[in-house]
């Protein structure tokens, strides 16, 4: 019964092919595909990363679906029909563009192969969506995009970008309503601005491959009037425009300057040529060609040294472009970490030419850190911010080479163009790659620009076929034989279309199986994590039923089993707690046993054990994680701390604190650290603690910084603790130097907090000022007792 069932349905499907003048399998599969235009819109908050996860799982069930369609039509067509397809598109698949993003891919692979995490290098992480899994499915954009868009299609593809471009700055409009018209940050359903600068990009390409199409005559707009067409594509543009600078993303900013001047540039100097004879213009262009790479590599110096805090005088020039310079200074170290770790005299040439690994950049950022980083920003960086230097050190030189290769063959196709289209790809060229040189991709910037690199090998074929005169043999632009008639050539196109077709086949069951085992089940298992961790259950029913959350182990479980490990002390401690931890703690072990390469498990895992005074444990976790990334100071803080609780000062002052004693010399925060850590100490080190805290935050720009993103940022509220404490102390000891010395930190800690309170306020994160109902400031309070201090003493103290 089952086989006359699959009998069946083949004949139906062969013959629904077969009366359609395109196969429905066909056009089912480029509207599959189009429907990725809708990915910037995708956000499940039932999930972690709301704005990517959701993404990723659409991403991989649309491209899926499109390859089992596509697969269907080379099953089920006529051979014929399946042939002259293949022919058609085989020149596409030799493109040099088409041959580096192979190359690209088959050095993720090798990556992956030699990766230090490989587990990780294949399966990728939830929150970047990618790894060697994740990137297969960019790949299959482009070889779905390449096999079945037309012009048409593009046609369609490029007009949904715009009109999601519409939607996406008029979101960025109502953000800015709601904030009262105050220019915030602002990513809307992308989650995050520098995503959404990034796409906005693509959609000012949009709109002149659009423009293009239409004054080429080649646009069927159904009776649609001409100046309402140009006023669509001109809104667009403008859209576009004013969204990126929206999002205040200055590496953006810096695109689109370079992208716009790359065309004047371009286009001014192929003009100038002209003017001279033509015996002297090859010789003239590549003067002109030595004197711009010598111009822009000066441009670049002098950018690095703004950018790196040398040069402080040219950067207060641009006031808007580096009022934030620790984010350019932490880029400018990224590079010499970058660099570092793929250095054969550092790691061999292996990762030299091979890389760390895809999503293995942490490890190599860890092992060669540079605690210079504190002084601007505390994070874990697990991408270098930089497009080229993540692929450099994740991919290796070989990779590096194969996504420059990319680049170069698109731009020197793109301008083989006409006019309006070789300015647009020049254009988007430029201003994309400067933009990606300061921040890394994301799921729907990789859609576009994977189909981006297919329509540039599309319309670098666009003439189509060429039929010699009475050969009978069809040839594409490039010369290529498409279909023949002697035996040979029929031999070697049915190869290649055999090739083709069980290509495809093959690639629609790896996809299948990526989607289940590495998409869907990890998905699943967040969602029910998610569902467990809000249903409320008696901890002995909630910790019975983790295994169906634990296992299988997937990608996901790095992110279940820490989220549940620092959300211990929330629990109840009622008769179920002991054996939730001791579950919790063994899939903590589990991971680092897995993932042994990344010190925030360790690191997570000693902050809970010292949550129920197991600190001899919690030192071990400490160390662990200390043998991963020596130098970083907040893990020297934690191991420092642990000794001292425990009394092992000594140990503590030759260890981790001597380490943050000499970094304390070059960065502020690492003296901050080593006072933090000995206000656990008894007395007689307080002094000592106190010292150093004061001579740090002395520091000039550290005062004045401390509540901002890449300072001390949450940690503004326990330095206003630890000086009320010191407050105190030296009131009781009855010390009037240090007294008036912490009192006057005090007032600078206090009224930088009113401050960044005051901000909340007026951004509408907070609804009043905590002091409304207190006495009033205390800064206020603060000044009123120095003032008078000079003059009453110790008794205004006692008053006050």
């Amino acid at each position: 019964m089952g086989c006359k069932f699959l009998d069946f349905l083949s004949i139906f499907l062969y013959y629904v092919n077969m009366n359609h003048e395109q196969s429905i399998f066909l056009t089912a599969a480029k509207w599959s595909l189009l429907l990725l235009v809708l990915t910037p819109f995708i956000v499940d908050k039932s999930v972690f990363f709301p704005f990517i996860e959701g993404k990723t799982i659409y991403i991989r069930a649309v491209v899926t679906l499109a390859l089992f369609l596509l697969a269907g039509f080379f099953i089920f067509a006529r051979k014929e029909e399946r042939l002259s397809f293949i022919a058609r598109k085989l020149c596409l698949l030799k493109n040099p563009t088409a041959i580096f993003i192979g190359l690209f891919f088959v050095s993720i692979a090798f990556s992956a192969v030699f990766a230090k995490d490989s587990f990780r290098a294949f399966f990728g992480t939830v929150e970047r969506g990618e790894g060697l899994a994740g990137l297969l499915f960019f790949g299959g954009i482009f070889f779905l995009a390449l096999l079945l868009f037309e012009r048409k299609e593009w046609r369609l593809f490029f007009a949904a970008v715009l009109i999601g471009g519409l939607i996406l700055f008029t979101n960025e409009i109502s953000e800015l309503v709601k904030n009262n018209w105050i220019v915030r940050f602002t990513g809307g359903t992308m989650g995050n601005p520098s995503f959404l600068a990034g796409y906005l990009l693509f959609v000012l390409f949009a709109v002149f491959a659009l423009l293009e199409d239409f004054l080429a005559g080649r646009v069927s707009w159904r009776g649609v009037p001409r100046p309402l067409i140009i006023l669509f594509l001109g809104v667009g543009a403008l859209a576009a425009a004013a969204g990126i600078f929206l999002t205040q993303t200055r590496g953006t900013y810096i695109g689109l300057a370079a992208g716009i001047g790359a065309v004047f540039l371009y286009f001014g100097a192929r003009w100038l040529l002209l003017k001279f004879p033509a015996g002297l213009r090859p010789k003239i262009g590549i003067a002109a060609l030595l004197l711009a790479l010598l111009l822009g590599s000066y441009a670049v110096f002098l950018f690095w040294q703004v950018a790196s805090g040398q040069d402080t005088a040219r950067a207060s020039l641009f006031p808007l472009m580096f009022q934030r310079a620790g984010s350019f200074q932490t880029r400018y170290i990224a590079v010499g970490v970058s660099l570092n770790s793929i250095l054969p005299s550092n790691e061999g040439w292996g990762r030299f030419l091979f890389g760390w690994g895809q999503d293995n950049f942490n490890i190599a950022y860890n092992t060669y850190f540079n605690p210079r980083y504190f002084i601007y920003e505390n994070v874990w960086f697990d991408r270098a911010h930089n497009k080229v230097l993540d692929v450099l050190v994740m991919q290796g030189f070989f990779g590096l080479l194969a996504y420059l290769g990319i680049w170069v063959a698109v731009l020197r196709s793109g301008l083989k163009s006409n006019k309006l289209l070789s300015a647009a790809f020049l254009f988007f060229i430029v201003s994309y790659f400067t933009h990606t040189l300061f921040l890394f991709d994301n799921p729907s910037t990789n859609i576009v620009i994977f189909a981006f690199f297919a329509f540039a090998v599309f319309r670098a074929n666009q003439d189509g076929l060429t039929l010699r005169p009475g050969s009978g043999q069809a040839r594409s632009p490039q010369g290529d034989l498409l279909i023949a008639e002697n035996k040979s050539d029929i031999r070697a196109h049915q190869l290649q279309s055999a090739f083709v077709r069980i290509g495809t086949i093959a690639a629609a069951l790896t996809a299948l199986w990526l989607f289940v085992w590495a998409t869907w089940l990890p998905y699943m298992q967040m969602k029910n994590y998610v569902k467990l961790k809000a249903s409320g259950l008696p901890l002995i029913e909630f910790t019975a039923k983790l295994d169906e959350v634990f296992y299988p182990y997937s990608y996901i479980q790095e992110r279940i089993r820490i989220d549940l490990l620092k959300t211990l002390p929330e629990f109840p401690a009622d008769e179920g707690i002991g054996k939730l931890v001791s579950k919790v703690m063994q899939a903590a072990d589990e991971i680092m046993e897995r993932e042994p390469y990344e010190p925030r498990h360790p690191m997570n895992a000693g902050q809970i054990l010292e949550e129920v005074e197991a600190y001899d444990k919690a030192e071990l976790y400490y160390r662990k994680a200390l043998a991963l990334v020596p130098n970083r100071p907040d893990l020297l803080y934690l191991l420092a701390q642990n000794l001292v609780i425990q009394g092992k000062i000594e140990e503590a002052k030759a260890g981790p604190l001597a380490v943050l004693f000499e970094q304390s010399k070059a960065i502020p925060k690492s003296g901050i650290l080593y006072g933090a850590a000995l206000l656990y100490a008894p007395e007689e080190y307080q002094d000592e603690a106190f010292a150093i805290l004061e001579s740090s935050l002395k520091v000039p720009g550290m005062m004045g910084s401390l509540g901002t993103a890449g300072q001390l940022g949450t940690a503004l509220p326990v330095m206003r603790q630890i000086y009320n404490d010191f407050l105190a102390l030296f009131v009781q000891r009855k010390d009037e130097k240090n007294f008036l010395a912490a009192l006057d930190t005090a007032i600078k800690l206090e009224e930088d907090w009113e401050q960044q309170k005051e901000l909340q306020l007026e951004k509408g994160k907070i609804e009043k000022l905590p002091w409304e109902d207190e006495a009033g400031k205390k800064s206020e309070l603060y000044k009123k007792v120095r003032e008078a201090f000079p003059k009453y003493g110790w008794e205004v103290v006692n008053v006050e």
